[in-house]
């Protein structure tokens, strides 16, 4: 392996985990909601579980590639699903104003950790990084997640901050939970 392709995939994990995507859809949304404490447990969820896949998926795919390319299939309208009825949900919020603090319906720790195998742009990201890597080299891109899962996940858990201090009960909070709902149907849209 050359030292261009460790930066390539280097470079691929840092712009996959830290773009727009459900997993930073719902940390935003938690920070939002329920503060930067009560979003550590989904944060932390997707830090660890989303590495965790992409072992899992190195694997898959060095032993079983026939089968993951059929089983992708499924996994992505299933996830898709899954992500237009989040993005509906969000574009239909009420005002959280009521709701800071509430914590219910922020997902927790084990929630996350078992998510990232229905999130079709985790498939994505993960099988990609396991193409770019090469498929001998299963240790790479899990290792690499782990490093930059936490501060690209977590520029989204500071943004909660910011936008729980200052939009939340203002006019533009109904604004946003239609912008946001919209870009995430959107993201589905690219990944089917």
């Amino acid at each position: 392996m050359t030292l261009e392709t460790i930066f390539a995939a280097f470079v691929f994990c840092v712009s996959s985990a830290v773009t727009p995507g459900p997993n930073n859809f719902i940390v935003l949304s938690a920070s939002v909601r329920g503060g930067m404490t009560r979003a550590l447990p989904p944060y932390f969820g997707i830090c660890a579980g989303f590495p965790l896949m992409v072992l899992g998926v190195a694997l898959l795919y060095l032993h079983y590639s026939d089968l993951l390319s059929g089983a992708l299939v499924y996994i992505k309208y299933a996830g898709a699903a899954y992500l237009i009825f989040l993005s509906w949900k969000t574009f239909t919020a009420a005002s959280a104003a009521k709701e800071l603090d509430d914590t219910a319906g922020i997902p927790g720790f084990g929630a996350m950790l078992l998510f990232q195998w229905m999130n079709p742009k985790g498939w994505v990201m993960a099988v990609g990084s396991v193409v770019l890597v090469g498929e001998y080299q299963v240790w790479l891109a899990p290792l690499m997640f782990t490093a930059v899962a936490p501060p690209c996940v977590g520029v989204w858990l500071v943004a909660g901050k910011i936008i729980r201090g200052r939009i939340i009960g203002t006019p533009l909070e109904k604004h946003l939970n239609r912008i946001f709902g919209a870009l995430l149907a959107l993201s589905v849209l690219m990944l089917l």
